[in-house]
């Protein structure tokens, strides 16, 4: 190993890896919170609101996600709102925010694909 690796290694598992930890912590828990809720709320009725979830799911998938983290991070200051992060915050933002859309999906399609049969026998039973 190089002279030179052995400071390098230790900066980065001093100071690299904290921050690592720190936002995908933060974008998993926001991501999976977020990600259910919505998916399950794409499964009522109320075509409005399901609109408004469905374009927030399709910009969030859609946009690339190394453009989400450049947005928060380098064009939001730039707004008339001016709203700074902190990067390891913009990145968990900007994280939560793909990820929240990728986990609504798939709760989305997770409660569709329970038969009418199971959903027959759950209301019968009580349980909704």
């Amino acid at each position: 190993m190089p002279d030179w690796a052995g400071p390098v290694f230790r900066y980065v598992v001093e100071h690299g890896l904290p921050f690592t930890l720190k936002i995908a912590g933060a974008s998993v828990l926001g991501s999976a919170v977020i990600g259910i809720v919505l998916g399950t709320l794409l499964t009522i009725r109320f075509l409005p609101l399901r609109a408004l979830i469905r374009l927030y799911i399709e910009v969030w998938r859609g946009l690339p996600l190394i453009v989400t983290l450049f947005l928060i991070v380098y064009a939001l200051p730039q707004t008339p709102f001016h709203l700074t992060f902190r990067p390891w915050v913009g990145a968990a933002i900007g994280l939560t925010l793909w990820g929240s859309a990728q986990v609504a999906e798939a709760t989305r399609g997770a409660v569709e694909s329970i038969p009418r049969e199971q959903h027959e026998a759950a209301s019968a039973l009580g349980f909704g």
